[in-house]
């Protein structure tokens, strides 16, 4: 499983990154899928998402607006 995170109008400090990496690599190990997933971390909503939402092909997207927080750790 691969996991690419793109950054849309967000730039997140070291530590958010560090902390997103981290987690990302728990959950390859913890919970390994067979396709690859993309993640979009974006500061204005793309579509009619909330916090965040999933396609069929593999992409969740999520509204981070500067910050991170449970609902969008949980929605990864």
């Amino acid at each position: 499983m691969k996991v690419n995170i793109t950054y849309v109008g967000y730039k997140p400090t070291d530590i958010q990154k560090k902390l997103i990496d981290k987690f990302v690599n728990f959950l390859k190990t913890s919970h390994p899928l067979k396709d690859d997933i993309e993640i979009i971390l974006s500061s204005k909503r793309l579509g009619h998402m909330t916090t965040g939402a999933r396609t069929k092909d593999g992409k969740l997207k999520i509204l981070v607006s500067d910050r991170l927080n449970r609902d969008i750790l949980k929605t990864l």
